[in-house]
């Protein structure tokens, strides 16, 4: 794996509508807080409730910048709209990917798919790993279409490995990436823009 470049401590990443980069304790907001206080925006995520803006300063705080990133999803009016994560092994060139959409009005505008290709981009073109992981509850239906959508491959499930909000035992499903398939996509598509 190579090392992030980082300016000044901070990671900046760019996609076509957004602006990814490494939150800081003192972005976290009130409305960040209450986004992860709202059992509609909460329902998938593995939260304690109720958070507190102390407690998540200190759970931003804990991601290094070298093998833990968490950076927040910004629109073109620098609105904090959500968050994306990743967790590197470096042992085992393999990192975790995480998203969340906070903001309501987002939902369903392809938000995840575009910051999670940032992060896709990154963490093979940069850091050249060997593969990327994402999963999420069976019953998160728009996670598992999004991770469909993009490409991911099936690489296991859990089942009732966790307890749902309503207490019911619900499978975890995982997905994976390999940096050969990316390689191939870009290829793919490289060779379809000369079309």
């Amino acid at each position: 794996m190579k090392q992030p470049r980082l300016e000044n401590g901070i990671l900046s990443l760019n996609s076509e509508r957004f602006i990814l980069r490494t939150l800081l304790p003192d972005d976290v907001s009130q409305r960040y807080v209450d986004w992860l206080n709202d059992p509609e925006i909460n329902r998938y995520l593995e939260v304690k409730i109720p958070q507190t803006i102390e407690a998540v300063r200190s759970y931003v705080a804990g991601h290094d910048r070298r093998t833990g990133f968490l950076f927040g999803i910004f629109d073109n009016e620098n609105r904090h709209i959500g968050n994306i994560s990743l967790v590197i092994d470096e042992r085992h060139d393999v990192g975790t990917i995480g998203v969340t959409i906070g903001e309501r009005d987002y939902w369903g505008k392809n938000v995840v798919q575009e910051a999670r290709q940032a992060v896709i981009e990154y963490a093979f073109g940069e850091l050249e790993l060997f593969k990327l992981s994402g999963g999420c509850k069976s019953s998160n239906v728009p996670a598992v279409y999004n991770y469909q959508r993009q490409g991911w491959k099936l690489d296991g499930i859990r089942k009732a490995h966790n307890v749902d909000r309503m207490g019911k035992r619900v499978d975890i499903v995982f997905f994976c990436k390999f940096r050969s398939d990316w390689q191939a996509e870009r290829e793919t598509a490289g060779a379809q823009h000369e079309i």
